[in-house]
């Protein structure tokens, strides 16, 4: 097996996966920045994505995320922050949360 390069660079900053649907093509486009907004509040920190990847081996992650169907679009956001990556120094879950918004709404993620 080749080793694949969304992984690695996943294994290196924190990530997150997500599987996404909206009724409209147009909207599904997570990297794109004058449609969605994205953010990570981290304690006194608010952090912006260093990449964003379009996932498209629907097969591979379908074991794992029960929510991927032929209409969803998934994708990686990555985050330079070793916080996510270090054992000895966990999120405090009242001060993570992850913003994902456009003008028509707003999800957040706190962990």
């Amino acid at each position: 097996n080749e080793p694949q390069p969304v992984l690695t660079d996943s294994s290196e900053r924190g990530a997150f996966f997500v599987s996404m649907f909206a009724a409209k093509e147009d909207m599904m486009d997570l990297s794109d920045e004058n449609l969605w907004n994205i953010q990570l509040f981290q304690k006194d920190k608010i952090r912006k994505p260093i990449k964003i990847r379009k996932i498209s081996n629907k097969a591979r992650w379908r074991p794992f995320f029960k929510g991927i169907s032929q209409w969803s679009k998934e994708f990686i956001i990555l985050f330079d922050s070793p916080v996510l990556l270090s054992q000895d120094n966990l999120l405090d879950p009242s001060k993570a949360q992850l913003v994902i918004s456009n003008p028509a709404g707003k999800m957040t993620v706190s962990f």
